[in-house]
């Protein structure tokens, strides 16, 4: 290929990645689409900050109950029930940015357990609620384990997830019915089940068009971020797994081709929707936005529910949206692919999407607006009006990958 298309195609790619935190390619179009897609955020900037403190007081809390209990707080060890206190209901992020922990029974000694693993934070507060995240997490994994088993007796579960906010674990079921409902409880029945009816969660892929997507031989997606591959290996792009589900497979962009799969983690029930694409010895990447914007890193934290994200798609352009699940399984029935912990949020999403960023602002340092990436977009269900993304702390788990930083 001869530089300057290189460039031009390289330049593209970033526009459309918009990876907030893990870079893009060099850039030379989209100039109206792209220039300031981040100049009229959602909030203030004084929420910006206070939610990014409360996201490293949540983790550092997490920590400390790990800490509590005797386990290691790891990226395997999430969705294990064994990380919390029996008192700890989750948390959420409220109006201001700040860090709401519920907690089962208000008393003076677990409000001095919240504070002691808060670090006496002044930006957190406590809340009653009547069901623990263990009880949860548990509910969570017992079905996810029972998908299969309900499906032959006729009961098709699109997503099993928490509700921390409302104190629910919510079942999502193709054609509910009192009948179908009655069939997930006689395996499992407790007050805080949900049930909601549902047409059908789909992987936000489409056909081979135009746009500023990539695309494999069989459709279009959005690129996600460029990461570096095994502890400092060779740079390549993280991208949908669904989309590009096998090693070898190309990509492509405006019809040319520009890597391959080297390694994917679109297995049954993984942790992460995603692939490696290692790119043609000509692209070169970088970690420059297109609009100028910083990539300070990719971050592994969880995030608690209510958490403002972005997510920037081939298809959608920018949409924001609030965090409303953190653990959740997810049953494609159109690509027959079922991911676990994924994190579901509010973001709009459509076909052409799958793979693109999720951005957390981090705010303005020395006239750079900077971000961090929190994960790649997976897919939506439009019946219920939410989106599903793979979170970053996922995808470096199962690729062993590692954002490019600015």
């Amino acid at each position: 290929m001869k530089k300057i298309y290189i460039k031009r195609m390289i330049a593209s790619l970033l526009s459309m990645i918009l990876i907030l935190s893990s870079c893009a390619f060099s850039t030379t179009a989209l100039e109206n689409d792209i220039d300031n897609i981040f100049a009229n955020m959602e909030c203030d900037n004084e929420f910006y900050i206070t939610q990014n403190e409360s996201v490293k007081v949540y983790n550092e809390m997490l920590e400390a109950f790990s800490r509590e209990s005797n386990q290691t707080y790891s990226l395997s060890s999430k969705n294990t029930g064994q990380n919390y206190p029996e008192y700890y209901g989750g948390a959420y992020i409220d109006e201001k940015g700040e860090l709401v922990v519920l907690v089962t029974e208000k008393t003076n000694t677990i409000n001095s357990k919240v504070r002691q693993a808060t670090g006496s934070s002044s930006i957190v507060t406590t809340e009653l609620c009547n069901v623990s995240y263990n009880e949860m997490c548990y509910v969570i994994d017992f079905l996810s384990d029972k998908i299969n088993v309900l499906e032959s007796q006729g009961v098709t579960i699109d997503t099993i997830g928490d509700d921390i906010m409302n104190g629910k674990v919510v079942i999502s079921i193709v054609d509910w019915n009192y009948e179908k409902e009655e069939k997930v409880r006689d395996l499992i029945d407790c007050d805080f089940l949900s049930f909601v009816n549902s047409e059908g969660a789909e992987n936000t892929s489409s056909t081979v068009g135009g746009g500023y997507g990539i695309s494999s031989d069989s459709g279009t997606s959005t690129a996600g971020f460029a990461a570096t591959y095994s502890n400092g290996g060779a740079v390549g792009l993280v991208v949908a797994g669904h989309a590009f589900p096998n090693f070898g497979d190309y990509a492509y962009y405006n019809g040319n081709y520009i890597g391959f799969v080297w390694e994917t983690a679109c297995y049954y029930e993984s942790t992460a929707d995603v692939s490696f694409i290692t790119p043609d010895s000509d692209v070169n990447i970088t970690a420059v936005l297109k609009n100028n914007g910083r990539v300070m890193s990719g971050s592994t934290l969880d995030i608690p529910v209510n958490t403002t994200v972005y997510m920037y798609g081939n298809r959608s352009s920018l949409q924001s949206g609030r965090v409303t699940a953190t653990n959740q399984t997810i049953n494609y029935r159109n690509t027959g692919c079922r991911f676990k912990n994924q994190v579901c949020a509010t973001y709009s999403s459509q076909a052409g999407d799958s793979g693109a960023p999720i951005l957390f602002y981090d705010g303005n340092y020395g006239g750079n607006s900077c971000y961090i990436i929190y994960g790649i977009h997976s897919g939506n269900n439009t019946s219920l009006g939410v989106s599903y993304f793979s979170p970053y702390k996922n995808i470096v788990n199962e690729l062993g990958i590692s954002c490019v930083t600015s």
